[in-house]
């Protein structure tokens, strides 16, 4: 962390932190919150990260239920992270969300890779995401929502490829339903269990 600066307030029972900016890497952000009794495991508040990078030292942040995500989908990239932060047994419980612009993302269980890739993953206190993000598969559009919960290796994951379907743009070709690739090649559609 570097460039820090803001209201830091110290009392007998702890300390205030208001209106703090900071650098962290290649990522600005600025926090407010507080520590009781001078614990950083106590450590609550709310703020925001811009250009914050997929990196280990982010994952190393993240709640085991995130990590599982972040294993299952390899972002790579950047995002700005919004939200509201507490430490739960010395790990960061996070209730906000993700705002990606150019990202990429590849699903491990069907390796497909999802480029410049926009929208918001909303990060539960719990560990679900729910997700509503598109992006670019090869040159066809790709659309993702749901919510993802559960992500062990015998849970249902369904997610969905949206494209123009045959004879090209306006006929759109979606199928949600399905475990298959579609004859068009454009709707991809699965679960794993």
């Amino acid at each position: 962390m570097t460039d820090a600066g803001g209201e830091l307030t110290v009392r007998k029972t702890g300390v205030s932190l208001r209106g703090l900016k900071l650098s962290l890497g290649p990522a600005r952000g600025s926090f407010d919150g507080a520590l009781q009794g001078f614990d950083v495991a106590t450590l609550e508040g709310s703020g925001e990260l811009v250009g914050l990078p997929f990196a280990p030292e982010v994952y190393r942040c993240l709640g085991p239920k995130h990590r599982l995500t972040w294993d299952r989908f390899s972002p790579r990239g950047s995002t700005d992270l919004r939200g509201r932060i507490r430490q739960v047994n010395g790990r960061a419980v996070l209730d906000g969300s993700a705002h990606l612009q150019g990202a990429e993302l590849c699903f491990n269980k069907f390796p497909y890779q999802v480029r410049q890739v926009q929208g918001r993953a909303d990060l539960h206190p719990e560990g679900d995401v729910s997700i509503e993000l598109e992006g670019r598969g090869g040159e066809s559009p790709v659309v993702l929502s749901g919510r993802i919960s559960d992500l062990v290796d015998a849970a249902r994951i369904e997610l969905e490829r949206r494209g123009d379907g045959p004879g090209g743009a306006g006929r759109q070709a979606t199928d949600r339903k399905s475990t298959r690739l579609n004859s068009s090649h454009l709707v991809i559609s699965y679960a794993v269990f």
